[in-house]
């Protein structure tokens, strides 16, 4: 089989390179002595092995850099020439002497001077002026080139003298491929330096064209194709910025413009508005501002604006990162830095540069420290790229006590703490409320020296007072418009002053009785079902949600549907990431429909879509808590959390039973298209089992160890092989879960 493999191949050579055969007459002919004498030119019928492909390629390339050089002029790179007449003569060596192992050396050296001067190009500095974000990433891939061919040639050059001997066409053609793949990037890169020198450029280049359609080339091409069982790889030169960028762990919805919550009313919170657009702009001032303040009391809604003035203000390089517990990702405090990194990288062509090389360099590092993050990924660029600038950069990072892990915000500050002074041009404004972690990392010297703090509980009543009326006022009055409501003025002033009086300075009441009463129904009966009760009994967010369930239990026909209510609530806001109605209905076996009927009047504290197939999430953190709080809660919706864990758990092995099957990975990556997506409720077991088990408590278990026993003996291999398909690069899911689970275990050895 071997014989008959290589003797196709070599009639297959044959065929494709006739022109460079010669023919039995050819053969006759050549043996004969010729009559023209010796200062002749040679016979056209040579033997391939005189016109070699290798011969070729290197011609070609020569030419190239011949023509680079010529270029090298007009484009504005300092020691471009030089370095490429080097690269040029050292390669004309390497034509007249292959043989010669010592060129491979002079040949390496080469492609350090080269890539010496295009990390030098990068540069603003060396150049004076800045680069196109195309031209940018043309250099950053040609340094991928060069490296590449440079690991390439060292490996080659190690080999011992037998094995060069044996696959010195093979290493020929290795190499061959890769200056093909150097000469486009070269070309284009000679286009885009040289725009100013348009005429001479496209009279040169047209001359290069000619030269790439020869039979030459298109012989080599060809050659590409057939050797295509061996390609040239290389892993760094060929992947642009773009892909680098996309491996780093980020949070896509963390942004601001993606945060569905409402900004300030125009005319609401001016002097906290005016105060930090103040200690932006400021120079020499404190480097980081901490909105502090309690649950409700409007720290996102002023962080989103503040993202918003900033975004649109030109002299300011901002990017932004909202927290919240009830999303995976933006409850993540490593994927902070990251995130930041990845949209000033979208921003700025120099920092992109900079930021892909420590990816190129460190792979791991989305998944590092975050003190680690922050200097590589933030402070070593921007040092690079911006000191000595006069243009604020801020960062705004909102709500960071919901971040997964008692000790996340302490760590987060702690690492600004350490590398925010080397970066005195860059600005962090943090929202949260004063927790023992935060207060913590605030107290320490080094962030006490460079913060300022605004309480948002030490604003005047008064002032507090009047920005929650205008809210209502502007709001309800809107909705009253669109409604058609002929009552003038609607909403009555003496009914708002209530209002504001029974929100107790808590913009989330402002906020959830607005949604209350826009819901659907009649806009004046809510109202006044909010206002009838007597103010002392439900003044503050803990009275609203009373009268917002006990209105929405009003409506239900049964005890069962109340049951299936607080079932439903409780599930929702112990789950680890949301769902729709529809997988929600399959993790509580109850339809889908009956879910969104029973949700339809609690839409001023969860957000429920239209369809079935929206996420269901909470409006705010606050309610969450007032649910899981038997003093704060309602009675007969008070939900606690253990006993829910245990039931979600059971579903979610019951779900796993049902669902796993055998070569799960396979089923996934090959027998999915996109009208069977993987369901979301299966995929939801897979990865947050172990953690609701974790809330378990030990001394009831019997059920849940029978239940587990059996997953673990028919179903672990095949959950983990749904893990491997669905982690994130460098991310082992898998290994998390069993972990989880282990412990759990253990926990329960140690109670029996």
């Amino acid at each position: 089989m071997r014989k008959l493999n290589l003797f196709f191949r070599r009639r297959f050579r044959r065929y494709l390179y006739a022109p460079f055969y010669p023919t039995i007459d050819e053969k006759e002919t050549s043996r004969r002595v010729p009559d023209v004498p010796d200062s002749a030119a040679p016979p056209t019928h040579q033997r391939h092995s005189d016109v070699s492909v290798k011969q070729v390629v290197r011609k070609t390339f020569v030419f190239a850099l011949s023509l680079v050089e010529k270029l090298s002029q007009y484009a504005p790179v300092p020691g471009l020439s030089g370095a490429v007449g080097a690269f040029n003569v050292v390669m004309q060596s390497f034509e007249n002497s292959e043989k010669n192992m010592s060129d491979f050396e002079d040949l390496i050296s080469a492609i350090d001077a080269f890539n010496d001067i295009l990390s030098k190009f990068e540069d603003t500095s060396v150049t004076g002026r800045g680069l196109t974000d195309d031209l940018g990433e043309q250099l950053f891939m040609l340094s991928g080139q060069l490296t590449a061919i440079k690991d390439q040639l060292t490996v080659i050059k190690g080999h011992n003298r037998l094995r060069r001997m044996i696959e010195a066409t093979y290493d020929a053609q290795t190499v061959s491929q890769g200056f093909r793949s150097l000469q486009g990037f070269i070309n284009q890169i000679v286009v885009g330096s040289a725009l100013k020198a348009e005429a001479r450029l496209a009279v040169s280049f047209l001359s290069l064209f000619d030269v790439f359609q020869s039979p030459y080339c298109l012989a080599i091409g060809s050659l590409g194709s057939w050797y295509g069982n061996t390609p040239f790889t290389l892993s760094r030169g060929t992947q642009s910025p773009s892909e680098h960028l996309d491996k780093l762990p980020r949070a896509k919805d963390a942004r601001y413009d993606y945060v569905n919550c409402p900004m300030c009313s125009e005319g609401t919170r001016e002097g906290v508005l005016k105060q930090i657009m103040q200690w932006v702009k400021k120079e020499n001032g404190h480097q980081i501002y901490w909105l502090n303040g309690g649950a409700g009391t409007g720290k996102t809604t002023i962080a989103l604006t503040v993202a918003d003035l900033l975004a649109k203000d030109s002299t300011i390089f901002s990017a932004s990162f909202f927290c919240s517990r009830e999303s995976e990702s933006r409850s993540d405090a490593r994927l902070i830095f990251p995130t930041f990194a990845y949209l000033f990288a979208q921003c700025d062509a120099h920092l992109r540069n900079r930021i892909v090389r420590v990816i190129r360099d460190s792979p791991d590092i989305g998944h590092a420290l975050p003190k680690e993050q922050l200097l590589k990924l933030l402070v070593g660029p921007l040092r690079k790229v911006y000191t000595g600038t006069q243009r604020p950069i801020v960062l705004v990072l909102d709500a960071l006590d919901e971040c997964a892990g008692g000790q996340a915000p302490g760590t987060i500050l702690q690492a600004l703490a350490l590398e925010i002074q080397s970066v005195p041009f860059l600005k962090v404004f943090v929202s949260s409320r004063s927790t023992a972690s935060t207060n913590d990392a605030f107290s320490d010297k080094a962030l006490r020296q460079r913060r300022e703090v605004f309480v948002l509980h030490d604003v005047e009543e008064d002032v507090v007072d009047a920005d929650i009326r205008d809210y209502m006022m502007e709001r309800l009055s809107k909705k009253a418009a669109l409604r058609q409501i002929s009552t003038h003025p609607w909403p009555p002033p003496e009914l708002v002053r209530k209002l504001v009086t029974m929100a107790d300075g808590l913009f989330i009441f402002a906020s959830t009785v607005c949604e209350f009463i826009e819901a659907r129904g009649d806009l004046e009966f809510r109202l006044k079902e909010i206002t009838d009760r007597p103010v002392h009994e439900y003044t503050g967010i803990d009275g609203l949600y009373h009268e917002i369930l006990e209105y929405a239990i009003a409506q239900f026909p049964d005890q069962i549907t109340v049951n299936h209510c607080r079932s439903i609530i409780g599930t929702i806001i112990l789950l680890q990431d949301p769902l729709s109605s529809y997988d929600l209905g399959q993790l509580l076996r109850l339809p889908a429909k009956h879910i969104q009927g029973i949700l339809g009047d609690l839409q001023s504290v969860l957000t429920v879509p239209d369809t079935l197939y929206g996420t269901i999430r909470t409006l705010h953190a606050s309610f969450p808590n007032y649910i899981l709080t038997e003093s704060r809660c309602l009675p007969v919706m008070y939900v606690e959390p253990t006993p829910q864990h245990r039931l979600i758990t059971i579903r979610l092995l019951e779900i796993m039973q049902d669902g796993l099957k055998q070569n799960m990975a396979y089923y996934i990556r090959f027998k999915l298209n996109k009208q069977d997506h993987f369901p979301a409720c299966l995929r939801y077991a897979c990865r947050f089992w172990a953690e609701h088990l974790s809330h378990t408590n030990v001394l009831d278990a019997d059920e849940l160890l029978q239940r587990f026993d059996q997953f673990v003996s028919t179903n672990l291999l095949y959950c983990s092989e749904v893990l491997d398909s669905i982690s994130k690069p460098s991310e082992n899911l898998s290994e998390m879960v069993i972990i989880k689970a282990e412990t759990w275990v253990t926990v329960i050895n140690q109670a029996l």
